[in-house]
């Protein structure tokens, strides 16, 4: 897959650190997309469903299932959910869009 490389469209926020970004992000934030990336992207994911998971605030998570990228991270949750780490209506949260 070719990187996209391209203009800042709205404004950049300079942080010093991930746990920065990520408490940002949502306090900002009413939802959250997610595109195929890195170990950033999934920490970013792991992150933002940890503590929509717990609070009262649950704010959607969208992830671009380009190519079938995050299948391997469904799985994941599903078992997570099928073996009692994981529940079901937080998985709720999560709205995959394929392009298959």
């Amino acid at each position: 897959m070719e990187p996209f490389v391209g203009a800042t469209i709205g404004k950049e926020v300079r942080v010093n650190s991930i746990q920065e970004r990520i408490a940002l992000m949502m306090h900002s934030s009413d939802a959250f997309i997610a595109l195929p990336g890195g170990i950033g992207t999934l920490e970013e994911i792991v992150c933002v469903t940890s503590w929509s998971s717990l609070t009262r605030n649950k704010k959607p998570i969208g992830l671009l299932n380009i190519n079938g990228y995050f299948d391997s991270l469904l799985c994941f949750l599903d078992n997570a959910v099928t073996n009692g780490f994981y529940v079901y209506r937080d998985k709720k949260n999560f709205n995959f869009c394929c392009n298959y």
